[in-house]
């Protein structure tokens, strides 16, 4: 492993046709245009809070983003969004590593400043204006 490197991991950070956890929903022409192009080396911090902050705050660093890409699973209707990172040898870094360890659910949320439409209980996220700054990550509990 490299020096500052704890681990490296990839995993699934969304479906783009299920709905998510956060009732927010991007489309797959976002997530093709406006991320993938631009999420690789950039830092993800752990526990991002959720208030008007669109910096990146270095104690709160985890990893670092390796690449973004869509797969698709032979024989099934699934459009999953991935992501390949590297744990950093960080305060937060070590969290999330330990959380990876133990096998916690880590979920993952896009941080931008976006247009979006609010619509019946759902979030929906426009393309236009739409600009990408970093992938956060959330330790969730075991059982939830």
């Amino acid at each position: 492993m490299k020096d500052g490197i704890l681990r490296e991991f990839s995993c699934p950070i969304m479906e783009l046709n299920e709905i998510p956890r956060s009732r927010i929903l991007y489309s797959r022409s976002l997530i093709e245009n406006k991320v993938i192009p631009f999420a690789h080396d950039l830092l993800g911090e752990l526990n991002h809070n959720l208030e008007e902050r669109f910096d990146i705050y270095y104690p709160y660093v985890a990893f670092l983003i390796d690449k973004v890409y869509i797969a698709h699973t032979k024989g099934d209707s699934r459009v999953t969004v991935w992501i390949d990172a590297s744990v950093l040898d960080t305060p937060c870094g070590r969290l999330l590593n330990k959380a990876l360890e133990k096998d916690f659910h880590i979920q993952f949320s896009l941080r931008a400043l976006a247009n979006s439409t609010k619509l019946e209980g759902f979030e929906i996220v426009h393309e236009d204006g739409f600009d990408f700054i970093t992938i956060d990550a959330y330790v969730r509990d075991k059982r939830l």
